[in-house]
């Protein structure tokens, strides 16, 4: 999950998965007229994103309100459905995790072009647990991870 300074105190934090990454707009190949370059432009248009991602507070401090062009989904899979469907114009998301769950939907990265980068909402990706998670399972994990990120690059463990 992204590690962001709002979310530091929401999790117990294992290890670093993968470096920072930048977060994109993606518009389907198919809609021409969905043009985003530039962040005024994307207000204009609507997206969908999972209750539990970061970047709702990101879009909400540039400027989108939820239920008017951002809308919330239980899961991930949900708000790439409602951007597949025509019902969202656009997907924001890391290129990594973005490009994991088209291969898990079934989904041709060529059906969806990448728009928009923002750097700004930069932030690398975590192994994290739940606060209820015990402290002795947290470390098992913590002393396994850096076991395997001493042994080999920790970019090969990413999907």
């Amino acid at each position: 999950i992204r590690r962001t300074p709002e979310r530091e105190h929401l999790f117990k934090w294992v290890g670093q998965l993968h470096k920072e990454s930048a977060t994109y707009f993606f518009t389907m190949t198919s809609r021409p007229e969905v043009q985003i370059t530039n962040w005024k432009q994307a207000l204009k248009y609507k997206t969908a994103l999972p209750r539990e991602d970061s970047r709702i507070a990101d879009l909400q401090k540039i400027g989108f309100e939820v239920n008017k062009n951002l809308f919330i989904t239980n899961r991930l899979n949900e708000a790439l459905a409602m951007f597949a469907q025509g019902r969202v114009d656009f997907f924001a998301g890391a290129d990594l995790a973005t490009e994991y769950q088209l291969k898990q939907m079934g989904w041709r990265k060529s059906l969806f072009t990448k728009t928009l980068e923002n750097n700004k909402l930069k932030a690398p990706l975590y192994l994290a647990f739940s606060k209820q998670t015990s402290d002795e399972i947290v470390e098992q994990f913590r002393q396994s991870f850096e076991l395997i990120t001493e042994q080999q690059n920790p970019t090969a463990i990413s999907p």
